[in-house]
């Protein structure tokens, strides 16, 4: 029977990786070690259909931009009787924007444009309430999810990510043999504005070490203007191949992650554990766990950022600091956290499908699909959303 517990069979949703960046890896990482517990976990990449859901006790979605698929997954394993978990993967995004402001990106001021922004919102709050549990990846984030959308305690289990044990052997050799670098100054991520590459690139002009940025183009422009004003001893490579990252820990000097937002940062573990000492924004959820552990940076301020960069180069990550990351971040605790977590299902009521919801998300996902919708239907559609149960706060 579907949705028994302690569940038997476990659906673990990956993420896209066009949208996803960390999402993807901790999905894969969480069922191997859900596997290697005994649970019978699968991996599943794609829409929903009966023979996906089918004797699945609990679906574990994972919160992405893409959200109209994940509210289709989410209506039909509840259809099926299955238990809904969502790592949330969500962080206030009021800075981003005014930041995004600051460089001209933003929608356009008109009716579907105003929609479109609604329901994304819409959407999220649907999933955020239609979950039986939460998987937010820090206090702050577990905070942040029962002030912006009434979420009881009891719904939001902490779990974060994990780093594989892999990073603790690393190397430098393979990373400078193919590229002839070390001792350079590291910020892996895809290039856009959440990562904050320029602001990074503004602080670290003039610089004496090499910069390295990797990661995917996510936003054309934004990577255009970084190449803009990159330096000659800045270099901008494609995403890494997975084999190849610890050795690229390995041989810098400092990792930076100065992000308008990190849940959590799943590069700072890796970097940590990789014994290479990391910069971190203040807007991240390890802050919260490993605060002691990394240098601290102000993304909006690129003398902060500088600043952090250069007490970091000063510093050294400690073995007992490793070793910390390496036990208490392992993907086997991470699984079993996971599990246990799933199984405290079992003293939560199912939630409700809010049909009044679904209806309003249904109308609007029609309009903003009709290329000849008149903005007197579109601003309708907008107003049923709104009445038919609060919008999230603006994400990105």
């Amino acid at each position: 029977m579907a949705g028994a517990f302690p569940p038997r069979r476990i659906l673990v949703q990956r993420p896209q990786p066009d949208y996803a960046g960390g999402g993807v890896t901790h999905a894969e990482r969480l069922t191997e070690g859900l596997q290697r517990l005994g649970v019978d976990a699968r991996l599943h990449l794609g829409p929903a259909s009966p023979d996906t859901l089918s004797s699945v006790d609990v679906v574990h979605l994972f919160h992405t931009p893409k959200r109209a698929e994940l509210v289709t997954m989410l209506r039909a394993a509840r259809v099926k009787g299955a238990r809904i978990a969502l790592t949330t993967i969500y962080w206030r995004d009021a800075p981003l924007q005014a930041y995004a402001r600051s460089l001209g990106y933003g929608a356009p001021d008109t009716a579907r444009a105003r929609l479109q922004d609604a329901l994304d919102r819409a959407r999220l709050a649907f999933l955020v309430h239609s979950a039986d549990v939460l998987f937010p990846a820090s206090r702050t984030e577990s905070a942040f999810l029962q002030q912006d959308f009434g979420v009881t305690p009891e719904r939001c289990l902490p779990v974060p990510p994990g780093v594989e044990a892999r990073f603790s052997d690393a190397r430098p050799d393979a990373f400078v043999k193919q590229y002839g670098l070390r001792d350079f100054l590291f910020c892996p991520g895809a290039i856009g504005p959440v990562k904050n590459q320029l602001t990074l690139l503004e602080a670290l002009r003039d610089a004496p070490r090499p910069l390295v940025l990797a990661g995917p183009a996510a936003h054309p422009d934004y990577t255009l203007r970084c190449r803009r004003a990159a330096g000659a001893s800045v270099r901008m490579l494609d995403t890494l191949p997975a084999d190849l990252m610890p050795s690229a820990y390995a041989a810098a000097a400092v990792t930076v992650v100065p992000s308008w937002r990190e849940t959590f940062s799943l590069v700072t573990l890796e970097a940590l554990a990789a014994g290479c000492p990391v910069v971190l924004t203040r807007y991240a959820g390890a802050q919260d766990t490993l605060a002691g552990a990394v240098t601290p940076c102000d993304p909006a301020d690129a003398a902060s950022i500088r600043s952090a960069v250069e007490t970091a180069l000063a510093d050294t990550v400690p073995e007992a600091i490793r070793q910390r990351v390496l036990r208490e971040f392992s993907w086997d605790r991470i699984a079993r956290q996971t599990a246990d977590a799933y199984a405290q299902m079992a003293h939560l009521e199912p939630r409700p499908l809010d049909e009044a919801r679904l209806a309003a998300l249904d109308q609007a996902a029609a309009l903003d699909a009709a290329p000849g919708a008149s903005n007197e239907a579109l601003e309708a559609a907008l107003v049923a959303l709104e009445r038919a149960g609060p919008l999230s706060p603006p994400v990105g």
